[in-house]
Formats: C-alpha cells, structure tokens, sequence
C-alpha cells in the first residue's frame, strides 16, 4: 500500500480511526495515520510490559486499521543483547521460553 500524505491531526480523520486513536492516545500508546489510494489507514504501537519481563525481551504490539473495516495485527520482540535482531509473527505470542 502506498501512503499519500501523513495525517497528524486527528479532527481530520472518519470518526470511527477517531475513537481508536483517542483510546491509543488515552493510554499512551503511539499512533500514526496516512492517506492512502485506498482510504486513511491508521496504525498504533503498544509496548507489552508484561510481556517484555515474561519474555526477557523487548516485546512490540502493533495494529492497523484502513477503511472500512480493515484490522490486522502484529507482534515483534527483540532481546536487550541483540537490539537489530527482531523476532516477528502474527496471533497469539507463545512464550519461547
């Protein structure tokens, strides 16, 4: 997908990326959102605190939205000793350990 133009403001996005937005930014979570040829699309990041002390590294959620009704998910970690080697998958995390 080719992203157009960067959207900082979130007034200018459809109401339904809004809510999503607000709920990332309420919990402090990172958010971005791009036109697109397709529509907006809006992607947030969480880091998994939790989930990084289980795993002993650093461990990375990341979602995305496109228009109407597009949701796909990710997650990636990496450990402390080798922080440009991420491990990156789809569904559930199993603990590796």
């Amino acid at each position: 997908m080719r992203l157009k133009a960067r959207v900082t403001d979130i007034e200018e996005l459809p109401e339904t990326c809004r809510a999503r937005v607000r709920g990332a930014e309420s919990q402090g979570h990172a958010w971005a959102a791009w036109t697109t040829v397709r529509g907006v699309m809006v992607a947030r990041g969480t880091y998994d605190l939790a989930g990084s002390m289980r795993l002993r590294a650093h461990l990375l959620v990341i979602d995305w939205f496109t228009l109407p009704g597009g949701h796909r998910s990710m997650w990636c970690y990496c450990y402390p000793n080798r922080p440009t080697e991420w491990i990156v998958g789809r569904g559930m995390l199993a603990d590796p350990h």
